[in-house]
């Protein structure tokens, strides 16, 4: 009698991957509770499914922390500062995932950590982070540097001169590998 809610069961079991060849399934006696249990089946298929992703993603993430921790290790020690900006490497992914909550912006969620060509750092003022600083360390070149939200702080231009300024250090201590 209700035929969208029989298509909506079938689409289900489809979609947890049972057999709807089987009278069983698709003839059931009360609509509404087979209906239902296609639904816990689904949604059951369906979590099975993203754990299966997850762990496959730790997996890959895992190696990408080692990595980007490993190829940070040279910048320990690096500070840039004009007296009033104090730039830093990010020297872990929990950094970098701590700097994106802050920020309120990608810098983590974009995967950036698994970038091993850019160089990641955090400039601060009075100890308050106020911009995340992207350098392609293949050109020593800056290619972001981002406030809260993603919009310029007021020591914007300041910060990117002090990078600017000191790609020479960048430099120095990408090479004592």
């Amino acid at each position: 009698s209700d035929g969208r809610m029989w298509l909506d069961m079938i689409d289900m079991l489809k979609r947890a991957h049972k057999d709807i060849r089987n009278p069983k399934l698709i003839c059931p006696a009360n609509l509404k509770a087979a209906h239902d249990e296609a639904m816990r089946l689904c949604y059951r298929y369906e979590e099975r499914q993203r754990k299966i992703r997850e762990r496959r993603r730790l997996l890959e993430d895992k190696k990408a922390v080692k990595e980007y921790e490993i190829a940070r290790k040279c910048f320990a020690g690096m500070v840039l500062s004009d007296g009033k900006i104090v730039i830093k490497v990010l020297p872990t992914v929990k950094a970098v995932e701590q700097e994106g909550e802050a920020m309120h912006h990608c810098v983590f969620g974009a995967g950036y950590y698994k970038k091993l060509s850019s160089l990641l750092l955090t400039a601060k003022v009075n100890n308050e982070r106020v911009e995340t600083i992207e350098v392609d360390l293949k050109r020593y070149q800056l290619i972001q540097s981002r406030g809260i939200c993603n919009q310029n702080s007021k020591y914007h231009d300041e910060i990117v001169r002090l990078v600017n300024e000191n790609m020479n250090v960048i430099r120095k201590f990408n090479k004592a590998v």
